[in-house]
């Protein structure tokens, strides 16, 4: 049997250019994990890190304990931190470019490079997300943080009355307030069409509802204003599918995010010492990777006659304080 040789990889920064800064770029295409699992840069790919308590960023304490003491000292406290440890793991999808058709098309050719750097980074990003998902939907690990909610695809559901004791029961539980709702697409726009949320938003049914209004931007804005929260909303415009089939069949879609679930949590995209935070995305950017961004690099394989390009990043989407998260849950995900 022969072996196929395979050339010296190098570093294309001229295909990975438009990922450079991947978070933005991923949520244009539809994905929430930047906002839910917020990027941290980190120059080892595992070690320790120092998060700190929650009872610390909330001291008991009282104005007469914070007076200018005889001596000229205040009042000082010693914070409390927990440690914790990260291990990134290397991911990455290749894709072939036959260079005798890239010869062929001539300077259009190098169009084939692009279009194998997105397709490998889309799957790349899908499979991000859908891990995402799968965690924040974990109904065994966070069976005591999810409450039912009504049924939002019926007129009379009430997702004002929902969210708001969502809030609350967060509220008391971690003792301040969620950064982000996280809302899928489907319960999303059942929520529009609720008589409650319709009240609100000032609908009259002489003019009906707005199709600006069910448009994923401008939901977002919507619902933030309805809620009185950050409203993140997955789904769309193309990052709300995966592909269940196996290799060979026909595709079997299926939506990435459980569409029966809402989730008020914390986002904390600065310092772990500094604020709570439900997740992080630990993001190592050695071997020729961008803080936060996206390696795209290439290689020959003499065999094939094609060149390999290769769509990677080195991370781990890590759970920080899962008592950061309060859920609903049966919220019918039947709808438009």
């Amino acid at each position: 049997m022969t072996m196929q040789s395979i050339s010296s990889t190098q570093i294309r920064p001229d295909l990975g250019m438009p990922y450079a800064e991947l978070d933005p770029v991923a949520q244009l295409m539809g994905f929430i994990f930047p906002v839910l699992f917020p990027l941290l840069d980190q120059q080892l790919n595992a070690g320790s890190y120092a998060k700190i308590k929650g009872a610390a960023l909330m001291p008991k304490v009282s104005l007469d304990d914070l007076r200018r003491g005889q001596t000229g000292n205040y009042k000082r406290d010693f914070w409390e931190y927990e440690s914790d440890k990260f291990e990134t793991q290397d991911y990455g999808k290749e894709e072939l470019v036959d260079r005798r058709a890239a010869g062929v098309a001539g300077i259009h050719g190098l169009r084939l490079y692009q279009v194998a750097t997105d397709r490998a980074t889309s799957i790349l990003l899908r499979a991000i997300e859908q891990s995402a998902a799968d965690e924040l939907a974990d109904a065994a690990k966070y069976a005591a943080q999810y409450t039912a909610g009504s049924n939002w695809a019926v007129p009379g559901g009430t997702p004002i009355t929902d969210v708001k004791a969502l809030i609350e029961r967060y509220e008391d539980r971690v003792g301040e307030s969620p950064g982000a709702l996280h809302i899928p697409i489907k319960a999303a726009r059942n929520a529009l069409l609720t008589t409650q949320v319709q009240t609100v938003i000032g609908y009259r049914p002489s003019e009906g509802l707005r199709n600006e209004a069910m448009l994923g931007n401008l939901m977002e804005a919507t619902l933030t204003q309805v809620f009185g929260i950050r409203v993140v909303i997955s789904g769309w415009p193309a990052g709300g599918f995966r592909n269940t089939a196996d290799p060979g069949l026909q595709a079997a879609l299926a939506r990435i995010h459980d569409q029966t679930k809402v989730q008020a949590l914390a986002v904390n995209p600065g310092d772990l010492q500094s604020g709570r935070a439900f997740a992080r995305r630990f993001v190592w950017s050695g071997e020729g990777g961008s803080a936060g961004g996206l390696v795209v690099e290439q290689y020959e394989e003499p065999g094939r006659r094609s060149d390999v390009i290769c769509a990677r990043s080195d991370f781990e989407l890590k759970i920080v304080d899962g008592r950061c998260l309060e859920g609903l849950h049966s919220l019918a995900g039947g709808g438009p």
